[in-house]
């Protein structure tokens, strides 16, 4: 079976210009990335770390020969990079959902040191159920995400409220500016 992911990867982010960051990667450095990216293992989304590959882990039914099983993906439209720890090199911030196979989509955003080629996670928070992050910043080790979330009255499937959410290097929130 022939892999189009890559081929794909490598237009739409030429087209787009998706990523994000103080100092802008060429072409291939940023297929390699979202490689490593999408192969890399990420904790604090279940009960022990996962391993994707080519951005996706399925998980075991939850009933023996039960259709609902856990799922684990790269969002493929975030990307924000930045030197979060000041050490003078980028990591990224990326966007990894969870589904368990019911209605809802947790959404997570996941810091990875994106040194040396490979792809390390090391901080992971939930942001919630379907809220969906539409942008983001590093600046001085403080990372903003730019969210659409739930209002207080809205039903589950349609959040519409802006929000900004701000963390420190470890993804803990950070109340003031």
């Amino acid at each position: 079976m022939i892999n189009l992911a890559r081929p794909f990867l490598a237009l739409l982010l030429s087209l787009t210009g998706l990523a994000v960051c103080s100092n802008l990667m060429a072409g291939p450095e940023v297929v390699r990335m979202w490689d490593a990216l999408a192969n890399a293992s990420y904790q604090g989304i279940e009960d022990e770390a996962v391993q994707l590959s080519d951005g996706l882990w399925e998980g075991e039914p939850y009933v023996e020969h039960g259709a609902a099983r856990p799922r684990v993906g790269l969002a493929m439209d975030f990307l924000v990079l930045g030197d979060v720890n000041d050490d003078g090199k980028d990591e990224a911030l990326v966007l990894i959902w969870q589904s368990s196979g019911g209605s809802g989509t947790f959404n997570y955003i996941a810091l990875v040191d994106i040194g040396d080629g490979n792809a390390v996670n090391f901080a992971t928070t939930a942001l919630g159920d379907r809220v969906r992050a539409e942008g983001g910043s590093i600046e001085n080790g403080v990372i903003q995400v730019d969210v659409i979330e739930h209002g207080p009255d809205e039903p589950a499937c349609c959040p519409s409220q802006k929000a900004t959410r701000r963390y420190d290097n470890e993804l803990n929130p950070v109340t003031n500016p």
